[in-house]
């Protein structure tokens, strides 16, 4: 377990991510999505985490402090 995953909900208010479901610039952030999702909902599961899917977009994650 990374020890970056519990600490999130103590400093972030809201974790906003954008990708395009279909780019390759997109790839990665759709595996982080896939992989680590899960495990960051299960030791923040108060925190908003918002995955906003738009074709063409470029791929960008906004923390809301």
């Amino acid at each position: 377990m990374s020890s970056w995953r519990p600490a999130l909900s103590k400093n972030l208010k809201e974790l906003r991510i954008h990708l395009c479901q279909t780019s390759p610039g997109s790839k990665g952030t759709r595996e982080f999505i896939t992989k680590h999702y899960p495990a960051i909902k299960r030791d923040n599961p108060h925190l908003p985490i918002l995955v906003r899917e738009a074709s063409g977009v470029e791929a960008r994650v906004f923390g809301r402090y």
